[in-house]
């Protein structure tokens, strides 16, 4: 596990310094765990937006004060207008001690069922899994190199990889298929009808060529 280093510094409540906060680039935010006592504080924006954008989980080290804690950006609140992050929970990492997450997919290769002409739909970007902190994964990696039309990929394909991980979402959840390529019958009118490729699309084009 590799964690990103940032530096919090500690902050009073109160609507007013909250506003001025945000106005300086800065984030109100809030460390929590168990045994440890919550602690208000804020850290740069930018930094905050690097964590986010990574694409991977998000593991952060905060320090502070001369401590530090390892710990995961649990979540963020944004902006209803300009979508930018106004606050963020952090979640300290124990030992020995599960921990509810979300983990992104990152996907690599071309399906061969694209190459053939299908329709690629990655239906999840991420996973929800319960482990432990030694066991959290920077992402899971998914090869969909030999993904032909009509197949999938289900979370049951990929948790035997990950030792120590549960998937909370069913073992049937579907992650990326490919869709067979849609054609285009015409009638004798020159109009064109939407169909799938297969035995329907093989009989609308029949019946149009009659």
């Amino acid at each position: 596990m590799e964690f990103t280093t940032l530096e919090g510094t500690a902050r009073n409540k109160g609507k007013s310094r909250t506003r001025a906060l945000r106005r300086e680039g800065q984030v109100p935010s809030v460390l929590y765990g168990h045994n440890v006592e919550p602690l208000s504080f804020h850290i740069n924006i930018r930094a905050l937006n690097q964590l986010i954008r990574a694409q991977e989980t998000p593991l952060v080290q905060i320090e502070m004060d001369g401590k530090s804690w390892k710990c995961i950006l649990k979540d963020v609140d944004y902006h209803p207008v300009s979508d930018l992050p106004i606050h963020a929970d952090f979640q300290v990492l124990q030992d020995g001690e599960k921990i509810s997450l979300t983990v992104p997919f990152r996907f690599t290769g071309t399906p061969v069922g694209q190459i053939q002409g299908g329709n690629t739909q990655f239906v999840l970007s991420d996973a929800d899994i319960v482990c432990l902190p030694k066991d959290i994964p920077a992402f899971f990696e998914i090869d969909i190199v030999d993904l032909g039309i009509g197949e999938s990929i289900h979370i049951r394909d990929i948790d035997i990889d990950y030792e120590g991980v549960e998937f909370t979402a069913p073992a049937s959840q579907t992650i990326v298929m490919i869709h067979a390529p849609r054609i285009i019958a015409v009638d004798e009118e020159g109009e064109g009808e939407e169909g799938v490729e297969g035995e329907e699309g093989v009989e609308e084009t029949e019946e149009a060529a009659e």
